[in-house]
């Protein structure tokens, strides 16, 4: 839900001139301004992995314990390609309704610093369990692939 915020009523004074707050006018607008506070997503996780030459295995992410509905964001970039080809699989795994779920992006294989993974999931989380991501490494020839991987989740409910 996009938040549209209630324009200030900057042309009213938050007091009249008989020292009574404009409750008619200020209240609404400061409930209103809660409201789409409360609504905003909140992060709950941001990791930044940089560099990295090497699978990453099982590595999970600090959303806390309380289950809910996130919202995930992933970017993953080759930043310095291997000499003859490489490949790089990230891979996310939480659990839902007691059920395990996961997943697994297509490979990126391009081997160039322009190949670039960006995407945006959601997910519903159950309390007291984790999330995890991992990646998939392959890389051939004598300058071994480098990527990064930044990885925001962010609480919607």
């Amino acid at each position: 839900m996009p938040l549209n915020p209630l324009p200030m009523p900057m042309d009213t004074p938050m007091v009249g001139e008989d020292r009574i707050i404009e409750f008619s006018v200020w209240v609404p607008y400061f409930v209103a301004r809660d409201q789409q506070a409360a609504q905003a997503a909140t992060v709950a996780v941001d990791e930044t992995v940089a560099s990295q030459d090497a699978a990453i295995g099982a590595t999970p992410l600090p959303v806390g314990t309380s289950g809910g509905f996130y919202r995930v964001n992933v970017y993953a970039r080759i930043t310095r390609a291997a000499t003859v080809s490489s490949s790089l699989t990230p891979t996310f795994r939480w659990t839902e309704g007691g059920v395990a779920q996961s997943r697994t992006y297509t490979a990126l294989t391009a081997n160039t610093t322009t190949t670039i993974l960006q995407d945006v999931f959601p997910m519903r989380i159950d309390s007291n369990t984790s999330v995890t991501y991992e990646t998939a490494y392959a890389s051939s020839g004598a300058t071994s692939m480098q990527y990064g991987l930044e990885i925001t989740i962010e609480r919607l409910v």
